[in-house]
């Protein structure tokens, strides 16, 4: 069997010849980046730069000699997290931070930290009709 049988086989409730694995085929499935890292290090495999595909959970994309080696049956192929359109950091004291598109503020702990956690929410404080965003204002249409 291949692959796309195996996993046919296993979703139409069918014995496949052995269970479909997963790495790395959605972002539910994926991988941290230091424990990527870990693992390309413990196959034997050359050093490489993660590329991540998930800056907020840190979750990277599976390399094709990782899936080959460990036998991988699916491969992500959707359009990347909107999250990661242009993503600037910056240094923020004892964090790595930075601003999605919406204006939500994240951080992530230099020192151990994992992923990144909401620190700023540009709804925050009091909400009035008329509003403020990325410096263009909008008055409320019923009025």
């Amino acid at each position: 069997m291949n692959s796309r049988e195996r996993v046919l086989a296993a979703l139409s409730h069918h014995e496949p010849d052995r269970v479909p694995f997963d790495i790395g085929g959605t972002v539910v499935t994926g991988i941290h980046t230091l424990a990527y890292t870990a693992l390309r290090h413990y196959l034997g495999l050359p050093e490489k730069e993660p590329k991540i595909v998930d800056m907020f959970q840190q979750i990277v994309q599976v390399d094709d000699d990782v899936a080959e080696l460990l036998r991988i049956d699916v491969k992500n192929i959707a359009p990347r997290s909107s999250g990661t359109y242009q993503i600037k950091t910056f240094d923020l004291g004892d964090y790595t931070a930075f601003y999605d598109e919406f204006g939500i503020g994240w951080r992530m702990p230099k020192n151990g930290g994992l992923y990144y956690d909401m620190y700023h929410h540009p709804l925050a404080g009091e909400i009035t009709i008329e509003y403020k965003y990325y410096g263009c204002s909008r008055q409320n249409p019923k009025k």
